[in-house]
Parts: structure tokens; C-alpha cells; sequence
């Protein structure tokens, strides 16, 4: 599906299978809600250009593709995900799985999707420099990098009741601010599960932090004014360095 220069749009309930491109391209447009869709073994899953974007899981190389400039306004992005992947716990082979950035994303997105993102070489979800952005309800498993990346001045960020399962490092903050990550379950990460380098002005609160290798939440570089309480931190190296 191609759209381009379009305003007052939905796109809804659609199977999209073995794309070689892109599955659904947004280009220039406004008001426009894509939502619902299964999107199947395609190059992309969903890409925008000056657009605020979303996420697809198991997409060959980028779930979501796109630039951020300001042209498009009012996007919403919900639940648009492969069914099977969510119900049937069915993930493609690996060599099908190499997911790069899965979602990078835009200012004021609001991903409540209940998305299960899967065997994602690098990111599983990377902010950049994208304020008043919230994260809920996401099952993120086996990134080779980090979970949720929180990168370059993304700020008023909230990141909750997520399920964050196998990575490297699970929530890393780079430069942000004004960061709420409360109530998630974090498991298995090699280094450390919650990190924030040079943050400010943020809370962790009532997090459950398990097994992991490096410390359990680590605040590096000069974060100051961060509030740490109510979490449950088990079996880690270090509990909070």
C-alpha cells in the first residue's frame, strides 16, 4: 500500500504478505490511523516519511523505516502486528529475523500495543531525541542490543508495564530526561537491566529486575534528581550501582 499526499485516512484489518519493499508507505500526509493490520515477510513493515512512527516485529531488515520531519501530523499506530506471532508464539527463521532498529520513533507517539517483538538483532525500540513518548504493554525478547533505548534528549519518556525478556540491556537511557519506568518485568539481561547515563529529573518505581548479569539499575555519568523505590531487584550481579 502506497499513500502519499493524503489527509483524513485510516488503514485497518489488512493481511499484507511478502512485500519485497515496503508493506504500507506513508508519505506526506495528515491525520491518518493505521491500525489492526497483519503484516507478514516483508522488507518493511510499515514506512513514513515525515511521519511520527511506530514499530513492527520481525520484519527482514526494519520494522519501521521512516524520517522525522514535521509535515505529517496526528498518526496513530496501534496494534499492527503479525496475529500468529502474538497467539501461536510462531517466529520466523533466524536468517528472516535481522530486525535493525525496530522502532524509531517521533515526537509524542504513544505505543500502547501490546506487541510482541522477537529475535531482534539490535534494538528492540530506540527513541531519538523524541519527546512526550510513552511505552506500554510491549513483550520484547532476545535483542542483541538493548530492549528500549531512550537516546539524545528524549524526554518525558514513559516507559511501563512492559515484559522485557533476553537481552543485553534491557532499558538504557543515553542524555534523557523526565524519564516514569514503572511496573515492568525485566529477565536475563547479560549486562545491566536498568541504565541511565547522565540522566535527570526521572523516577524507577516498582519494577521487577531479575538475573541479571551486571547490575540490576545503574545510574553513570552525572544523573542527578532520580528516584529509585518500590522495585524488586533479584539474583543480579549488583542490585543499584
Amino acid at each position: 500500500m502506497h499513500f502519499e499526499r493524503s489527509s483524513s485516512s485510516s488503514i485497518s484489518g489488512n493481511l499484507i504478505q511478502n512485500c519485497t519493499d515496503k508493506a504500507i508507505a506513508l508519505l506526506n500526509l495528515t491525520d491518518v490511523t493505521v491500525e489492526n493490520n497483519t503484516l507478514v515477510d516483508s522488507n518493511w513493515g510499515i514506512y513514513s516519511n515525515d511521519a511520527t512512527p511506530l514499530a513492527i516485529s520481525n520484519m527482514k531488515e526494519d520494522g519501521i523505516q521512516l524520517k522525522i520531519q514535521p509535515r505529517l501530523r496526528s498518526v496513530a499506530i496501534q496494534s499492527t502486528i503479525v496475529e500468529i506471532l502474538q497467539f501461536r508464539y510462531f517466529t520466523l527463521p533466524t536468517s528472516q529475523s535481522r530486525t535493525t532498529h525496530c522502532w524509531k520513533a517521533g515526537r509524542g507517539y504513544s505505543a500502547k500495543t501490546q506487541l510482541p517483538l522477537l529475535n531482534i538483532t539490535d534494538d528492540g525500540i530506540r527513541l531519538l531525541r523524541s519527546p512526550f513518548t510513552s511505552i506500554i504493554d510491549n513483550a520484547i525478547n532476545n535483542c542483541g542490543v538493548v530492549a528500549i533505548y531512550l537516546q539524545d534528549s528524549s524526554h518525558h519518556v514513559t516507559v511501563n508495564d512492559n515484559t522485557l525478556v533476553d537481552s543485553k540491556w534491557v532499558v538504557w537511557s543515553n542524555n534523557s530526561t523526565f524519564l516514569a519506568i514503572s511496573n515492568n518485568s525485566i529477565w536475563n539481561a547479560s549486562f545491566d537491566g536498568i541504565g541511565l547515563v547522565n540522566a535527570a529529573s526521572s523516577s524507577v518505581s516498582g519494577n521487577s529486575i531479575n538475573n541479571c548479569n551486571g547490575s540490576a539499575i545503574s545510574l553513570l555519568d552525572s544523573s542527578y534528581d532520580v528516584s529509585i523505590e518500590d522495585n524488586t531487584l533479584d539474583n543480579s550481579e549488583w542490585g543499584i550501582e
